[in-house]
């Protein structure tokens, strides 16, 4: 037991601080680095420890506690987390799991709701874009018939008589048409 602790204490350190996961603190504890080697059975179970965290966290969910994977892996024992000595005490109780079966749901729930926002998110870029395509139609639309009207206006010029007497005068000057003033 003081072994595990002092194992324990030494792996904090080399982790600057953080406890280190419990298959890592398997493979300290069961592992062998100058032998390179592992003690009977402990390869498979670290295999095991690492199967099963690896695929809660290829799942999406919340990362399982080491107590949890403790629990997964070795099966629950009252008073005891096995792979973690004695020191510590189970906290799955029936509170505890009913806690854990509420996370799941709060996980859950909060999973949903990211979903909707991204679907939300995605239908307004899509909205965005649209917009932003109509917008440059329009100004397209809006360059089209803008050279047309000038093209009219010059055909329009061309086509009118210089020396009308009610659109300009000898010297340049615009003269108004009586007709069309009132009094």
């Amino acid at each position: 037991m003081i072994f595990f602790f002092t194992n324990l204490i030494h792996l904090k350190k080399k982790n600057k601080g953080v406890n280190p996961d419990l298959p890592e603190t398997w493979k300290e504890t069961h592992y062998s680095e100058k032998r390179k080697c592992w003690t009977d059975g402990s390869e498979t179970v670290y295999k095991k420890l690492k199967d099963v965290q690896d695929q809660a966290m290829a799942n999406g969910s919340v990362p399982l506690t080491d107590e949890e994977l403790s629990c997964t892996v070795f099966g629950p024992k009252p008073g005891y987390i096995r792979g973690l000595g004695h020191g510590p005490k189970p906290s799955l109780t029936k509170s505890g799991q009913t806690s854990q079966a509420q996370l799941m749901r709060d996980a859950e729930e909060a999973r949903e709701e990211t979903t909707a926002v991204q679907k939300k998110c995605e239908e307004a870029l899509v909205e965005a874009a649209q917009a932003r395509k109509n917008t440059e139609q329009l100004a397209e639309t809006i360059a089209t018939m803008q050279s047309q009207l000038n093209f009219l206006l010059q055909q329009n010029g061309r086509n009118m008589p210089s020396n009308d007497a009610n659109c300009s005068t000898n010297d340049g000057d615009r003269l108004v048409d009586e007709d069309a003033m009132e009094y």
